[in-house]
């Protein structure tokens, strides 16, 4: 077998037969490659196209978002300051102190709207706690002020019944909730309303025009939208009544006309069913006979199987040498210069010795 084999490689490469076909091949590899490198280029370019794409959209979707927190942040800190009075820095401040003990908005506004009105109804319960709720001139004293002063009451007092009892006579029915906020004092609520102006969510005067005029044309493009759209359904609603009284007309002779080949349909299937159920031993023969052969099927492999594996191992191990042997003979090939000879005769690179290593 060597020998033969031996003869063959002299053989090809005393006829030179080999040299156009290595040509060919590394002219086709090279065009692979440009190829592939332009490829590269355009997936480059894709991808990059990709991820701006993303990056904008990104990009647009923080800014409505931002736009959102803006507008939401100025309705809460308002509904607040319509229970409260103040200022809108006042209400957005203490917004924001509510939100950072961990009390929602909504809760928060009802809860100082009770406590608002117990401070003008409910003098005597801010009097036992020796908290003052009106200056020296009568006027009533910032609700801010008030509710720090309560706060440091309310940090003083034992927890119990009387604490919580306290609460929901001034804070209403949530009062009980509003106790982790109280029981901070007024040094806590302080500090509370420092953070907030830190993470920007105290609001001036500018910011809530601003508020109100972003709601404004927010209602004013929903308003138009909605215009828009009942102009085109006046122009548009002729159309459709006209379309679908048509559709109302073809109905019954549509379903006329197509109601025998429905009773085709239906015969057809009758028909089948009844073959299938005048033939049911007949179908369960052929189904039990084909459970049988995959049965006997399933046995023969168990029996075999060794067998089985051996063999496939078998043809690996042949595969495997027959890779080796072709890689030995590339390996052979190599070296060689791209031309030779029209005449055999004897080169380095195709020795036996050159073979055999």
């Amino acid at each position: 077998m060597a020998s033969k084999t031996s003869d063959l490689v002299f053989n090809l490469i005393g006829h030179d037969k080999t040299g156009p076909a290595t040509k060919s091949a590394a002219s086709n590899l090279d065009h692979v490659s440009k190829s592939a490198t332009n490829m590269g280029k355009v997936f480059a370019g894709v991808a990059a196209g990709a991820g701006l794409a993303v990056l904008g959209k990104q990009a647009m979707d923080f800014a409505k978002d931002s736009v959102a927190a803006f507008t939401t942040v100025g309705k809460e800190a308002g509904s607040l300051q319509r229970v409260m009075g103040g200022t809108i820095e006042e209400a957005s401040s203490m917004r924001g102190m509510f939100k950072l003990a961990g009390v929602d908005a909504e809760q928060a506004g009802k809860s100082m709207g009770l406590f608002s009105k117990s401070i003008v109804n409910n003098a005597d319960a801010f009097a036992g706690m020796g908290v003052a709720v009106r200056d020296a001139g009568g006027q009533i004293r910032p609700t801010n002020d008030i509710l720090k002063d309560t706060a440091e009451r309310f940090k003083s007092m034992p927890n119990g019944a009387e604490k919580t009892a306290l609460a929901m006579e001034l804070f209403g029915k949530s009062g009980a909730a509003m106790l982790p906020f109280l029981n901070r004092g007024a040094e806590g609520l302080t500090e509370l309303e420092k953070k907030t102006a830190e993470y920007g969510l105290t609001l001036t005067k500018v910011d809530q025009e601003a508020i109100g005029g972003a709601i404004k044309a927010q209602r004013e493009l929903d308003m138009a939208m909605e215009g828009a759209k009942v102009t085109l359904g006046a122009g548009l609603a002729p159309l459709f009544t006209e379309a679908k009284t048509a559709m109302a007309e073809m109905a019954v002779p549509l379903t006329q006309a197509l109601l025998p080949g429905f009773e085709a349909i239906g015969d057809v299937a009758m028909l089948a069913l009844t073959q299938i159920r005048d033939n049911m031993p007949a179908v369960e023969a052929g189904v039990e006979r084909f459970a049988g052969f995959l049965r006997d099927a399933s046995t023969v492999v168990q029996d075999n199987w060794p067998q089985i594996v051996e063999t496939v191992e078998g043809l690996a191990g042949a595969l495997q040498r027959v890779s080796g042997f072709a890689g030995a003979m590339w390996d052979a090939f190599l070296p060689c210069p791209r031309r030779l000879s029209r005449r055999w005769r004897p080169w380095p690179c195709w020795t036996p010795r050159a073979l055999s290593t």
